[in-house]
């Protein structure tokens, strides 16, 4: 996952201590370098959430600018870990097998995009429809 200029998220004990950070490096970095106001709620979410919430097992949809990349599951037990390097794009790192990972050559159906939304990085996904909708229409 990317948003690399907050720092590990190990670094931050509260969502608000996480919140003010993002605040603080959208105002000062992302704003600027992607000439747009950035979301920080949805930010601050999508990291929490990457450092809070996935445990082994856990299966997810690598999902950006409404196309499916891959399906993929957790295979450590929230080995969270922050690597910055420059042969790396994506500091925030978890361990995953991926199931499939092919980029889909088409934009996601409204179907997917209705329950993931049309962009984003990580999202929970409760509907248990979307895993036997996906595996059907995998190219």
């Amino acid at each position: 996952m990317g948003w690399d200029e907050v720092g590990s998220l190990d670094n931050f004990k509260s969502y608000d201590a996480l919140k003010e950070m993002v605040t603080r490096t959208a105002k000062e970095i992302w704003n600027k370098k992607w000439d747009r106001k950035t979301d920080v709620k949805h930010a601050t979410d999508q990291l929490w959430t990457f450092r809070n919430s996935i445990n082994k097992g856990d299966v997810f949809i690598v999902y950006s600018e409404s196309r499916v990349l891959g399906i993929a599951e957790v295979t450590a037990e929230s080995k969270y870990r922050y690597q910055k390097s420059g042969s790396i794009s994506f500091a925030h790192q978890i361990n995953v097998k991926y199931r499939w990972y092919k980029q889909w050559p088409q934009r996601a159906d409204e179907r997917i995009i209705d329950t993931l939304g049309k962009q984003g990085t990580l999202k929970l996904v409760k509907e248990t429809w979307l895993w036997d909708y996906l595996i059907k229409k995998l190219p």
